[in-house]
């Protein structure tokens, strides 16, 4: 069986944009979500509440006020909520059990020059590194808007500091591959472009060693970025899976007197 698991990043979204985002998640066949920047505004409490009102599960705990947060919704049946990761900024981080498959949902903060802006990612990313220390790689699927780059990356910037390339590297020191480079070794992709032209490959998805030879696909979807759905391109990653999985009965996430089977 075919895996499927999806990330992007909502970028907070107001109702309007929530509704042509439902659209478009609608039409994807992954069979889980993982949806970043999730907020407390009417846009996500609308695209969380009309997925979980057609059949999906959806884990997440909702963000402090002013807040950005990480949601996973899925139509798998037999999913198990693990919650959150860690006890600070416990909102970023959610992750959900499968038939053996855990997949861990990140949303580092972004930062800007200020003391506390870089205090708080630098200790959101302490904390990653701790839990990668504590758990072996078995199984896992972690995925996000991790806000940091390979230090490969193309362009190379200046603005980030060691500490952040050493995320992305503990993550490969800790036996997990960059599903990303796995299948695409040269090549360079963005998912986020800033006002200048500037593009940053921050989305990633990282698997733990085991699973490599079940990667089958992961690719950037770039359409919400394009159709300005969102300011993030998507990123899938496609498993070959070795048992059938079950299956929630779900329906498309519209309005109740329109909804239709998948």
């Amino acid at each position: 069986m075919r895996l499927g698991i999806i990330t992007l990043n909502l970028a907070n979204p107001s109702a309007a944009r929530a509704e042509r985002l439902l659209g478009w998640l609608a039409e994807r066949p992954e069979q889980i979500m993982v949806l970043t920047e999730t907020g407390t505004g009417p846009g996500t409490n609308a695209l969380l509440r009309r997925l979980a009102g057609a059949g999906w599960a959806v884990l997440s705990a909702k963000p402090p006020d002013g807040e950005r947060g990480v949601a996973i919704a899925t139509s798998l049946g037999a999913a198990t909520d693990r919650g959150e990761l860690f006890k600070y900024l416990p909102w970023r981080s959610r992750r959900v059990a499968v038939d053996g498959l855990e997949v861990v949902g990140l949303y580092v903060p972004s930062r800007d020059e200020s003391r506390e802006k870089v205090e708080r990612k630098r200790r959101f990313c302490g904390s990653i590194s701790t839990w990668l220390k504590a758990h072996p790689a078995r199984q896992t699927v972690v995925i996000g808007d991790l806000n940091v780059l390979e230090p490969v990356h193309r362009p190379h910037y200046g603005t980030f500091r060691d500490w952040e390339y050493r995320l992305y590297d503990e993550f490969l020191v800790r036996g997990y591959v960059d599903a990303y480079r796995h299948v695409h070794a040269d090549r360079m992709e963005h998912s986020w472009v800033d006002y200048a032209g500037h593009g940053y490959r921050f989305d990633h998805v990282h698997a733990s060693a085991d699973l490599a030879n079940r990667i089958t696909a992961c690719e950037y979807v770039h359409d919400p970025r394009d159709e300005e759905l969102s300011d993030h391109s998507a990123l899938v990653l496609r498993l070959e899976w070795p048992t059938d999985l079950e299956l929630r009965e779900t329906a498309k996430p519209g309005d109740s007197d329109s909804l239709a089977l998948f």
